[in-house]
């Protein structure tokens, strides 16, 4: 679908903790990283009276946070009355609530942003990003194609090749001399497999896959890690 899992995911809006960031290196820093998050949004303070009875006060920092960009980010208008209940709990075993989990530190109890436009539809990139553009005449939207790789000139993207639903490969190339680039964003899985098929990764992975070794970044694809968590004790009754 048009919009990837951002048209299909809970809609949480957030973000890791600075630390996270700042040990990646190869500059995807919290500054960078923050720095994008707030062009996208566009920040509504709740106005309901659920919310504002029931929401930290204020919500959240509202200096760290875009109100100009496209992806709408707000709270949920409704809210389970077991919600209050679940807060005072973390609190009386020793976990503190975060009154802004995108503030750098997103460790503790919060009440997470949604991306959702102001009469709560959902906000996503097809929504945000495309629709306002797709009578553009410089935009072409290609269905039930498969990227194949991205296309290097002196390890420099400069196109990318993809195979189309009858199996024909195609080959599409920047405009040279302008402002154009290639933008990959394929997902936490697909993203790195698209950089190893291309001849940017792991040396070891790369060669035992009989590609071609372009750019070494033994990073490519590796150290993924999805709510990590310690398994509680178990509990006698």
């Amino acid at each position: 679908m048009l919009g990837g899992s951002s048209g299909m995911n809970y809609m949480v809006w957030d973000i890791g903790s600075k630390d996270e960031y700042d040990s990646w290196g190869h500059g995807w820093d919290w500054d960078v990283i923050s720095k994008a998050v707030r062009k996208a949004e566009g920040y509504h303070p709740p106005e309901l009276e659920a919310q504002l009875e029931l929401l930290p006060k204020p919500p959240v920092k509202e200096q760290i946070h875009g109100t100009e960009g496209p992806i709408g980010v707000g709270f949920t208008k409704w809210f389970p009355k077991v919600t209050s209940m679940f807060f005072l709990a973390l609190e009386n075993v020793g976990v503190g609530i975060n009154p802004d989990s995108m503030s750098g530190d997103n460790v503790g109890g919060t009440y997470s942003l949604n991306s959702m436009a102001k009469d709560a539809t959902r906000s996503y990139s097809a929504s945000a990003y495309l629709a306002p553009n797709v009578d553009r005449e410089n935009l072409s939207v290609l269905t039930g194609v498969t990227v194949a790789k991205v296309l290097l000139e002196k390890n420099v993207a400069v196109g990318v090749e993809f195979v189309d639903e009858a199996g024909t490969t195609h080959q599409v190339f920047l405009t040279k001399g302008g402002n154009s680039e290639v933008i990959l964003s394929a997902g936490a899985y697909q993203s790195p497999q698209i950089l190893e098929l291309s001849g940017i990764g792991k040396k070891s992975v790369l060669e035992a896959a009989g590609v071609p070794v372009a750019v070494r970044n033994d990073q490519v694809g590796e150290n993924l890690q999805d709510h990590i968590c310690e398994s509680p004790p178990p509990v006698s009754w």
